[in-house]
């Protein structure tokens, strides 16, 4: 058997704000060969014989099930685009902190729609708070990474040909490309270290007319708006006056982040920047209890910017910078009155194979929405980047994985050599790549349940927004991307996931899952 089910029995929900534009289909023209045009073929020839029939089941990319007989099988509910589209599923998943204390930022990195003007401020507050988490970040992993520099100096056995920076770049090194260990649970502290010394190492090199330095003042502010947050979060700011001025004011703001840039992304150093290390080090630890979604982070706030209703990775991209963002939304005029726009936090430390970035297509199948009744699907693949990874450059071809979006680009020579040439893998490659590098129940205990408990959670909120049908299905194909810590989080659901025979991998699971998909919904 191939499938898993669960069922949920009914439970009252608010109703969620529905996209209605339908849903994000990757099952569209361009990924499928053109098949020939010969109208004595046998599917053409039933297609005529069957004509005037009235069909008992329908299996079809359109959403138009409104004029159905009732005893007809048909592949689609209405009103699933609350979830299948990027903005749907962005909106609605926000009523989750009030069913069963579930947060979604525990799976679903934060997300907004920017062209909606609540949504904007939102957006605004959280990349600033986010950059002022990033400056802490910079203190304590600087602080680290120092310290690992006097340990070197201090041990006698270093060979005498190598310097003090190399020396630290090496113990700063993760493991070897394409090798999982216990250390990856840290990587993002290593990885940014190793990005940070670099930078430092650099900033020691240049000429002192060169240097680029701001003032400690970038500390203190950050510092500020994270204490303001976590009484927020605590709800310590109950008793505060509406007419109480904000911690850091606009103004304040707007010179930080022009700071943070300079610090972050220029490499320039702040000052007297050690004096604070040890209550940077004290208020991340607060931040990390209330913030579950710290540890992919990372240090250069990068956000996805996505047109909200398309699919197969059109028009996404990544940016770092605020006034970039907003002037890329604001520059659309027709997206923009749409709004249509959504920008979601980029997981800067996902989960890499041999140093390249992956996600994951699972699928899952709704058979009944009263009790919602799901069939996951235990076999799922990896879809692969052609580039090896990396933060500095934010090009598609390296963080967007879709194989609509791949195909298009040549194989990087810098990529690992044991990356897949097709750029796929099934989830059982993936499993025996785990049981090789010592996690061998990994899928079992940590990653699967974290899928399901994912889709399963999303599934009873859309509950009440979508409008239930007997002799309905539907098939939806859910992307998550694994942090380093193989915690997977939701990215997106897709309504018609593509069944292109695309690879050797998808060839033998697309004909499987629509195989199991009949046997379910009309077998049993």
């Amino acid at each position: 058997q191939k499938r898993e089910k669960i069922t949920y029995v009914e439970n009252d929900l608010d109703d969620g704000i529905v996209d209605s534009d339908g849903c994000d289909s990757d099952d569209k023209a361009g990924d499928e060969k053109d098949l020939p045009d010969d109208p004595d073929s046998i599917h053409d020839i039933v297609s005529r014989l069957l004509k005037n029939e009235m069909p008992h089941f329908l299996w079809t990319n359109g959403i138009d099930g409104q004029n159905l007989q009732k005893d007809q099988i048909f592949n689609h509910f209405l009103g699933a685009g609350s979830f299948t589209t990027k903005a749907g599923l962005c909106v609605n998943l926000r009523n989750f902190q009030w069913f069963n204390g579930v947060n979604p930022d525990n799976y679903f990195p934060r997300c907004y729609r920017i062209a909606v003007e609540d949504e904007k401020q939102s957006f605004i507050e959280d990349f600033r708070l986010t950059a002022a988490r990033n400056i802490l970040k910079w203190v304590v992993e600087l602080k680290k990474a120092t310290n690992s520099l006097h340990k070197d100096q201090e041990n006698k056995a270093m060979a005498s040909n190598t310097s003090a920076d190399e020396g630290v770049l090496e113990t700063l090194k993760t493991t070897d490309v394409g090798t999982l260990s216990k250390a990856q649970s840290t990587g993002a502290t290593l990885r940014d270290r190793q990005h940070l010394w670099r930078k430092w190492t650099a900033f020691q090199r240049e000429p002192q007319r060169k240097r680029g330095i701001v003032s400690v003042t970038l500390i203190e502010t950050a510092l500020r708006a994270c204490e303001e947050y976590l009484n927020t979060m605590e709800h310590k700011d109950i008793d505060v006056s509406l007419d109480t001025p904000p911690a850091v004011t606009e103004k304040c703001w707007e010179e930080a982040i022009q700071q943070y840039y300079r610090v972050i992304h220029d490499g320039a150093t702040i000052q007297n920047w050690n004096t604070y290390a040890d209550m940077c080090e004290q208020m991340l630890q607060q931040l990390q209890k209330v913030n579950a979604q710290l540890k992919i982070e990372g240090m250069r706030n990068i956000w996805i910017v996505k047109p909200g209703a398309q699919s197969r990775g059109r028009g996404i991209t990544c940016m770092d910078r605020l006034e970039q963002i907003m002037k890329l939304v604001y520059g659309h005029p027709t997206l923009f009155t749409d709004g249509k726009w959504v920008v979601q936090k980029y997981i800067e430390h996902p989960l890499l194979i041999y140093g390249t970035k992956f996600d994951l297509r699972q699928w899952f199948l709704v058979t009944d929405w009263n009790p919602v009744t799901i069939w996951f699907y235990k076999d799922c693949y990896l879809r692969f980047s052609t580039q090896a990874f990396s933060l500095e450059n934010l090009d598609t071809a390296i963080h967007l994985c879709n194989n609509s979006i791949q195909k298009h680009y040549v194989t990087s020579p810098s990529r690992h050599p044991l990356v897949p040439k097709d750029n796929m893998w099934s989830s059982n490659q993936f499993k025996e790549y785990l049981s090789k590098n010592g996690f061998t129940n990994t899928w079992e205990d940590v990653i699967s349940p974290g899928m399901k408990k994912a889709i399963v959670n999303t599934m009873q909120i859309m509950q009440d927004v979508v409008k239930p049908r007997k002799n309905s299905f539907e098939l939806y194909g859910a992307d998550f991307l694994l942090g380093e810590d193989f915690k997977p989080w939701l990215i997106e659901i897709n309504c018609s996931p593509t069944m292109s025979a695309s690879t050797s991998v998808t060839a033998a699971l697309c004909s499987s899952v629509q195989e199991d998909t009949i046997k379910v919904v009309v077998d049993r």
